[in-house]
């Protein structure tokens, strides 16, 4: 955010924010469990959510824009695994 403000006049006209909407967060927890994927009962230390009822998401009504980043993915995991503490290789992400 930080940076977002300090771009002055060179500052990209929309900024975006990650949000998964609560339907597909709950979707994908299931599909995740059908495909045999133990998904994470509870979130990071330090943190309060966990995946058991997929509470991961907001309401869906909040989330208005959708980017598809399938083509980034390959990137950001290739990225991801050069820091173990960011996505060690048993993470349930990575099957």
């Amino acid at each position: 955010m930080a940076a977002f403000e300090a771009a002055g006049e060179v500052r990209p006209a929309k900024l975006y924010f990650v949000r998964f909407p609560l339907g597909w967060a709950r979707e994908f927890v299931r599909a995740l469990r059908a495909a045999g994927i133990d998904a994470p009962r509870a979130a990071p230390a330090g943190t309060d959510v966990g995946l058991e009822d997929a509470e991961i998401g907001v309401p869906d009504h909040l989330v208005t824009t959708a980017i598809d980043v399938r083509r980034y993915v390959p990137t950001k995991l290739a990225a991801l695994a050069c820091h173990a503490s960011q996505m060690p290789p048993e993470h349930f992400l990575r099957r």
